[in-house]
């Protein structure tokens, strides 16, 4: 009886020190972040924002640490922020600089996060970029989502049509987040959604263990162990389970065409550049990244041919970076592209 006591004692102690240290960690670890924050990029880089770095910093935390909520049929949606550099509503989408705010024809911008604009200001985007060149009377509005591709955009335009919302023009810039099926942190939800529609005498279990394996304690050893947080990257394939990523693409466009007809819609798919390929980049794009980009590039233009219009020479010829890390475009990559827009659908506009 007393080893049983004895033993009740240090699992009930070891309990109780878990729970602090998770509890530690739940508060420690986002002021260590908060404190050991520093300018997130290069030299190069913050010269091509034009901001100090105190101001890039606050740039970084706007973009990155806000996150995504769940969203029904897209999935997931940027969440409402008002920021000094970044400013987002679920009724409008990013805050879109410039342009006639008296007007009576809607640009829309479909895209993933290239087309938001991560790590690049409100009045940097392409949206921005592209409002200052539309005539007076035309809105151009910013509703790219980071990872999004187009079977994720054609939702959020039956969506957006649902609520109706005006749409004249829909511009949809793809290719960099193309993929074969799902969307980020596609795994997590459909575990989560396994655990609450089990029977009610699992539910608790169910969501006991999925809070264990993402407990503060396992999380902080899954850091320094150097496991990546799963979910947020996409995987660079041609090859998918019903045929070939590239046609795919192909059939997406062609119900979004469908969609954008019947509801008397303007539509322009546009293929983007790819890091790696098009541009100038850093030297922090991952080996191997830049081959599976650029056969990624390939497949897409070869079965969308004639279906989308390739911009993604457009910022070839520029000086200095195009990139401001990985994948996302520099504020003189974003006002090029936007000119490559423009000079595609000025016609449309008169």
């Amino acid at each position: 009886m007393k080893k049983a006591a004895t033993y009740l004692y240090i699992f009930l102690t070891t309990l109780f020190a878990l729970f602090l240290l998770n509890v530690a960690i739940h508060y420690a670890w986002p002021l260590y972040n908060e404190i050991t924050l520093k300018d997130p990029y290069s030299a190069e880089v913050d010269s091509l924002i034009g901001l100090p770095d105190s101001d890039l910093i606050q740039l970084h935390k706007e973009t990155w640490q806000s996150g995504w909520k769940f969203q029904a049929f897209t999935g997931f949606v940027e969440n409402e922020r008002q920021g000094r550099f970044v400013n987002v509503s679920d009724a409008d989408g990013r805050r879109v600089v410039g342009g006639d705010p008296s007007c009576t024809y809607n640009v829309v911008m479909f895209g993933g996060s290239t087309t938001f604009g991560y790590n690049v200001t409100d009045a940097q985007t392409i949206a921005s970029y592209l409002s200052q060149r539309v005539p007076k009377g035309v809105c151009v509005k910013n509703f790219g989502r980071g990872y999004y591709y187009s079977k994720m955009e054609n939702a959020l335009l039956l969506d957006l049509l649902e609520r109706k919302y005006r749409i004249d023009l829909a511009l949809f810039v793809d290719g960099l987040n193309e993929k074969c099926d799902g969307y980020a942190f596609h795994d997590q939800m459909a575990s989560l959604f396994a655990a609450i529609q089990g029977h009610r005498s699992k539910v608790g279990a169910n969501l006991l263990y999925l809070s264990l394996i993402s407990s503060p304690v396992v999380q902080v050893t899954n850091r320094l162990r150097g496991i990546r947080r799963k979910g947020r990257q996409g995987v660079h394939t041609t090859q998918c389970e019903f045929g070939e990523l590239g046609e795919l693409f192909a059939e997406r466009i062609r119900l979004r065409d469908a969609i954008c007809d019947l509801n008397r819609i303007d539509c322009v798919t546009f293929l983007q550049p790819l890091a790696g390929r098009h541009g100038r980049h850093t030297s922090k794009l991952a080996p191997g990244k830049a081959d599976l980009l650029s056969k990624k590039f390939d497949n897409l233009k070869h079965h969308a041919e004639g279906m989308v219009i390739d911009i993604s020479n457009s910022i070839d010829l520029l000086d200095g970076l195009t990139y401001v890390d990985q994948v996302h475009y520099s504020p003189q990559a974003n006002a090029s592209i936007a000119d490559a827009i423009f000079e595609n659908i000025a016609d449309r506009l008169r």
